[in-house]
């Protein structure tokens, strides 16, 4: 008889309650699980090249760690109008031994013209947040405006963008971006674009001001004569 045990074990439980009221309908899910690993393969090396690849069992199964989290969401009829979630890890041996991670995040889109979307990573032994997205969208039928965040320690970014655009009519369209890099604590990209729309074609000009000085002109046919 050969009894085979397995390196990595998790369990999960969870419970759902739902409040309905006429067209709203509001849910609530807890959750909670406990992982365990007993591999024992760190800097492990594949007998094969893949740029390099080294497993490291730790930062991927923690030996021993309880998952708690809770996630809800608010619908009005079909459409979900709120939508949050909240997870953390606490680690129960191991030389980081308590807390390990908080993770949140959350969506609002009580109108067809706005929406905020928002999610961040916090890592409890470096005492820092690992990333942070974060987006805010205004428009209607004449303009639009965007304003957008994201910080990743890993990839080394942390920058602001903000994103916009008007229409005078059904012909001219005016649009601008710009990115602020936080780290270098300058422009990193600045663009602005005018459209025309004439009767088959429409064309497009627009000028670059950072990284580098470009002009671009594009001409696009709508319909073709027959």
């Amino acid at each position: 008889m050969c009894i085979r045990d397995r390196p990595y074990q998790e369990l999960n439980s969870s419970l759902k309650i739902d409040w309905k009221e006429k067209d709203w309908v509001y849910s609530v899910k807890p959750t909670l699980g406990y992982c365990r690993s007993k591999e024992e393969k760190n800097d492990f090396i594949l007998p094969f090249d893949l740029e390099k690849y080294e497993k490291q069992t730790e930062d991927i199964h923690p030996s021993d760690a309880i998952k708690a989290g809770i996630e809800s969401s608010l619908f009005y009829k079909e459409d979900n109008i709120l939508k949050a979630s909240l997870n953390t890890k606490y680690n129960l041996s191991g030389e980081n031994k308590g807390f390990s991670s908080l993770e949140g995040k959350f969506f609002l889109n009580p109108f067809i013209s706005f929406y905020i979307d928002f999610h961040f990573l916090y890592d409890y032994p470096d005492k820092e947040y690992k990333l942070i997205e974060g987006e805010v969208s205004l428009k209607n039928e004449n303009w639009h405006l965007d304003a957008k965040i994201e910080k990743d320690i890993e990839e080394k970014v942390h920058e602001i963008e903000l994103r916009g655009g008007f229409s005078l009519d059904e012909r001219w369209k005016f649009s601008f971006s710009r990115n602020y890099d936080v780290m270098k604590d300058e422009l990193s990209e600045e663009r602005y674009s005018v459209w025309r729309s004439l009767h088959c074609w429409a064309f497009e000009l627009s000028y670059q001001i950072k990284p580098e000085k470009e002009y671009e002109v594009g001409f696009y046919i709508k319909a073709f004569l027959e």
